[in-house]
């Protein structure tokens, strides 16, 4: 979620992505003003999603979520060597 205390959802995600780049985040926003879209994939952000959602977008989410992550993984491991 983008409004929390302590610190927003937009630089805890930075922070997650700078420690794990593969962790999969969904941004969960009821303003669509805060950031858009490419804002969010530019810090590592894999989907968004806008208040009110539906379960399905919820799920379809979590498929592109998972699936980019898991295409991540393989190549950081193969640039790993």
């Amino acid at each position: 979620n983008i409004d929390m205390p302590e610190m927003n959802g937009i630089e805890l995600a930075r922070k997650l992505v700078s420690a794990r780049p593969d962790i999969a985040i969904i941004l969960i926003t009821g303003n669509s003003a805060v950031i858009t879209e490419e804002q969010a994939h530019e810090i590592g952000v894999r989907c968004m999603l806008f208040k009110p959602f539906r379960v399905g977008q919820l799920a379809a989410a979590l498929k592109k979520a998972l699936r980019r992550k898991l295409i991540l993984r393989v190549h950081l491991r193969h640039a790993r060597g």
